[in-house]
């Protein structure tokens, strides 16, 4: 299931647009100026159980929207992530040529949900003609 922001959901076609999308299976980022004046949406969310985050966003300020954007890409079940590099004097090595990254995830649902995210087509989209290979190895903890 999608991410979906929407804007203006405080009342009508935003906040009918934003139930609509939740009940349709979707985490919804229903966002507004004035979260306050956006009750009647938080209580149907709530009531009905819906995916409905409220997030302050004023779309004609560049800060605003940008706060509010970084905080919908943090992704559920996202533990932390991070590019790593060999460690000195280490007598296995990847290379100068490879790019490595450790991501911990809550679930392997979780983990599924992020590889099928539309950034990461799109990170791959971009980068594909950047990569020789790529290997992926799933851990678990002992």
């Amino acid at each position: 299931m999608a991410k979906v922001l929407i804007t203006g959901t405080n009342r009508g076609i935003g906040a009918v647009t934003a139930i609509a999308v939740a009940r349709a299976g979707h985490t919804v980022y229903a966002t507004m100026r004035d979260p306050a004046r956006g009750r009647a949406l938080a209580e149907i969310a709530q009531r009905e159980r819906l995916p409905i985050s409220i997030v302050r966003m004023d779309v004609d300020i560049d800060e605003s929207v940008d706060a509010a954007t970084s905080t919908i890409r943090a992704e559920a079940g996202c533990i932390e992530y991070g590019p790593v590099i060999d460690a000195a004097n280490s007598p296995a090595k990847y290379g100068d040529d490879t790019f490595v990254v450790v991501e911990k995830w809550e679930s392997p649902e979780h983990l599924r949900a992020h590889a099928a995210s539309p950034h990461m087509a799109a990170y791959g989209a971009k980068t594909r003609e950047m990569i020789d290979s790529r290997v992926i190895h799933i851990m678990q903890p002992t």
